[in-house]
């Protein structure tokens, strides 16, 4: 079995630190083309990110922006047109589909609006499944699974199904499996759409936890200024290039007006913005 040597925990990421770039997007561009027409979209278009060990950045923008693009660019679940992405350092364009799949398991962490748990499995499976498939031995695998469990509240909920947990307890769940290989980065996409008020608040106030606490580097893609409004530095996208950037610097509810208004600019309504997440 391939073995990587890993990270240390980082410290959360301030800025003017020495930096690591962990992710990063150069030049990164994908044209769709319609075989039948002949016709070419361009969903991404030269776009540069860098995000460095210990942020929280957040991707926000209008429908067909290219966000969804960018993210599946950043997964590897895509291939670029043109334009690199580097995970590490390491860009994994041309590996063979076993080592890419490797690859990403050992260096991403994915969480889902719709959670993709396996319901056939507990709770415990599920978050072990990433460890399983790396044949990792078993005393590391109880070892990292009592870590995860403890840090998110979960470990009365490991012997359940997944359909015998909240849509919050499923959440938590998913972000346990993406942390439990220790990625370099987390990948989070729209993990607040199915929950409610409360639940959604108690998920990016762990995700807030995770990141200044144990330096977790976190991206997220969102549409919901609220889950934005936790972030380090939200990043808007329009018509596949940089529009604008913010970055937080006081207290999370002067910076969730600032992204309702930059959203504003860019076409977005605040109106769908729902009044308990105010």
């Amino acid at each position: 079995m391939m073995t990587e040597a890993r990270p240390s925990p980082r410290a959360a990421y301030e800025p003017g630190a020495p930096t690591e770039v962990v992710l990063e997007a150069a030049k990164l561009t994908k044209v769709y083309r319609s075989s039948a027409a002949g016709a070419a979209h361009v969903a991404l278009d030269a776009f540069d990110l860098r995000v460095v060990a210990g942020e929280f950045v957040g991707v926000m923008g209008p429908s067909g922006s290219g966000k969804s693009t960018l993210l599946n660019l950043l997964a590897t679940i895509d291939t670029p047109s043109s334009g690199a992405v580097r995970i590490g350092g390491v860009d994994p364009a041309g590996m063979n589909p076993t080592d890419l799949a490797r690859f990403r398991r050992h260096r991403l962490g994915f969480v889902f609006q719709d959670y993709n748990l396996l319901e056939s499995l507990s709770v415990r499976e599920n978050i072990l499944l990433p460890l399983v498939l790396d044949r990792v031995p078993l005393a590391d695998m109880r070892a990292r699974l009592a870590d995860v469990a403890a840090l998110l509240g979960i470990e009365d909920l490991l012997d359940r199904r997944t359909h015998e947990i909240s849509g919050g307890q499923q959440q938590r769940t998913a972000i346990a499996r993406a942390l439990v290989s220790s990625p370099d980065v987390i990948l989070a996409d729209e993990l607040t759409g199915n929950l409610d008020s409360r639940a959604a608040f108690a998920v990016m106030e762990l995700l807030r936890r995770l990141n200044e606490e144990r330096g977790v580097t976190i991206l997220m893609v969102t549409h919901d200024p609220f889950a934005a409004s936790f972030c380090r530095r939200v990043v808007f996208i329009k018509d596949g290039r940089p529009h604008s950037e913010l970055r937080r610097a006081g207290q999370r509810q002067a910076f969730f007006q600032q992204v309702i208004d930059n959203l504003s600019v860019l076409g977005g309504d605040p109106r769908d913005v729902p009044a308990a997440r105010l």
